[in-house]
This record gives structure tokens, C-alpha cells and sequence, in this order.
């Protein structure tokens, strides 16, 4: 099971959370993800694909 990138600093900025880089859409459809999908976005963030308003 991929787990959830989520790192408890939850705030949004431009339609991105700042803690862990996933979408409004992302972080309420997680548990309904498939775990490509999950696999998917995670990749996204951690390759520095994705550009975010990253906390501290």
C-alpha cells in the first residue's frame, strides 16, 4: 500500500497543500486512489515534477 505523503503541515497556497505537495482533489480522493495513481503523484513530487509552495 503506498501511504500517504502527508507530513501534518497543512496549509494550502494556489491550490496546493505546502506540506506534502498534493492537490485539494489529491488529498480527499486518496483512500479511493489506485495505488498506480498514488504511485503516480508520488513520483511527481519527489522527482521535482510537481512545483509547490513548499513550508519552512
Amino acid at each position: 500500500m503506498v501511504d500517504s505523503p502527508c507530513v501534518n503541515a497543512c496549509a494550502v497556497a494556489d491550490g496546493m497543500c505546502v506540506g506534502c505537495g498534493r492537490t485539494l482533489n489529491e488529498i480527499t480522493s486518496w483512500q479511493s486512489m489506485s495505488e498506480a495513481s498514488r504511485t503516480e503523484v508520488l513520483e511527481e513530487i519527489q522527482g521535482g515534477e510537481r512545483e509547490y509552495p513548499k513550508s519552512g
